[in-house]
């Protein structure tokens, strides 16, 4: 099903997102969904479009969208295009290095702070322990930028290998971490 409505109205746009439009709200969700099945985060977009060649004035139309590096190599191994010219456009941006500006997660900055500052880590030995500068741990908690899923996933490992590592008799800093965690898994298994 999504191979086909994809191979009719789906196209490989000049950033490298995949792109479904319909006038259907309804439709956008359900094929929203049916990506997700696969593990393929899609986003949906509004926007009004106008005919150019008759006299319709035109509507509102729902894109979906996927992007980002890895969602776009699912899109490529589980749906595709049998359409050569998209199929040809796809795989050149796969080549290309993945973009984290788009494959970010909300997190709650003060969440991460609790869960390092509860375990007496700086933010130097949590960016050391994950592979990032002392300065992106400051960010994320600051509000100024959100982790990629697998920076997120770094930073969980760091925390609670250092957990391992001490006694936490706090029992709302494992209720903490385990939401971050099952919000990282949410994202990572489309679920």
């Amino acid at each position: 099903m999504l191979l086909a409505y994809f191979y009719g109205d789906g196209t490989v746009s000049s950033n490298g997102e995949v792109i479904a439009t319909t006038a259907s709200r309804a439709l956008a969700s359900d094929l929203a969904y049916a990506l997700k099945r696969f593990g393929i985060h899609a986003r949906l977009r509004t926007r009004r479009k106008r005919a150019t060649n008759s006299a319709h004035s035109g509507g509102t139309y729902f894109d979906v969208c996927v992007s980002g590096g890895e969602d776009i190599a699912r899109y490529a191994d589980s749906v595709g295009f049998d359409h050569p010219e998209k199929s040809s456009k796809l795989s050149g941006f796969l080549q290309r290095q993945a973009n984290t500006n788009v494959d970010l997660v909300p997190i709650a900055p003060e969440s991460l702070r609790y869960l390092r500052a509860s375990l007496g880590l700086t933010m130097k030995a949590l960016g050391k322990a994950s592979g990032v500068s002392r300065c992106a741990i400051s960010m994320i908690e600051g509000g100024k930028r959100k982790p990629s899923r697998r920076l997120l996933r770094r930073l969980l490992a760091a925390l609670a290998a250092a957990a391992d590592n001490q006694p936490v008799a706090d029992f709302a800093w494992w209720g903490a971490l385990r939401q971050l965690n099952n919000l990282w898994r949410a994202l990572d298994t489309g679920q």
